[in-house]
């Protein structure tokens, strides 16, 4: 399920936004920033892996291979515990 239908369906907004930074502030700075970036988490649009590339200086696939280890740190069971009620 992704995270913008699980925003819809959660009756508490507030509590399932403070979960998900809960959740993203135990990323590093860098892998949070990405995840953010692609994510529209910001309030902007979700960006490209090539426009997020530009924004750190690093190629389009270096930024697939962090966007990737920051979600299997999210997938994690120790991460999942924080957010596990919402799903």
């Amino acid at each position: 399920m992704l995270l913008s239908e699980l925003y819809q369906k959660s009756n508490d907004k507030r509590r399932f936004l403070q979960r998900v930074d809960l959740a993203l502030q135990t990323l590093k700075d860098q892998e949070r920033k990405i995840i953010e970036l692609r994510y529209g988490l910001t309030g902007k649009e979700p960006m490209t892996l090539q426009q997020i590339g530009t924004l750190f200086d690093l190629s389009r696939e270096r930024i697939r291979q962090l966007e990737a280890r920051a979600l299997r740190k999210l997938r994690h069971p120790s991460r999942l515990n924080r957010i596990r009620d919402l799903l």
